[in-house]
């Protein structure tokens, strides 16, 4: 695939702005939980030497790593996915107890919430197409 607009070449200070919009429209467009508090999202300054991860999600908020962005898949059409993908497991039932049962019998790439995730990545072009006048 084609990378038009790489993370490295976006200031801090504009990446935080494609966040919020992109969580923004995940809210507006996936929908929200219905108990408990709204996740929040941060961008973590954090690098990962082994096994980099894009972003990860727990029952309180959203936490995305954009040092591996430049590292490994420097374009913003992954960051956008992987922040739908860390959004749509907000919204799953079950919380990290069911999750890490199901890891234990799918692994990763078969875990049925992960599928779902990766399924939901796809969205990143409408997400795009819906923020891109307010970037």
């Amino acid at each position: 695939m084609n990378c038009r607009t790489k993370i490295a070449d976006i200031k801090t200070k504009d990446l935080k702005k494609v966040t919020e919009l992109t969580f923004a429209w995940c809210r507006t467009n996936l929908g929200r939980r219905k108990s408990g508090p709204t996740p929040t999202i941060k961008l973590s300054k954090k690098k990962f030497k082994d096994d980099p991860y894009y972003g990860e999600a727990d029952g309180t908020g959203i936490v995305i790593y954009p040092h591996t962005f430049v590292e490994y898949d420097n374009c913003l059409r992954k960051f956008i996915s992987i922040i739908i993908h860390e959004y749509t497991h907000t919204l799953q039932k079950g919380g990290m107890r069911k999750y890490h049962k199901l890891y234990a019998q799918y692994g990763y790439w078969n875990h049925p919430l992960e599928v779902e995730a990766r399924e939901s990545e796809k969205l990143w072009n409408v997400c795009y197409r819906d923020i891109k006048g307010s970037l």
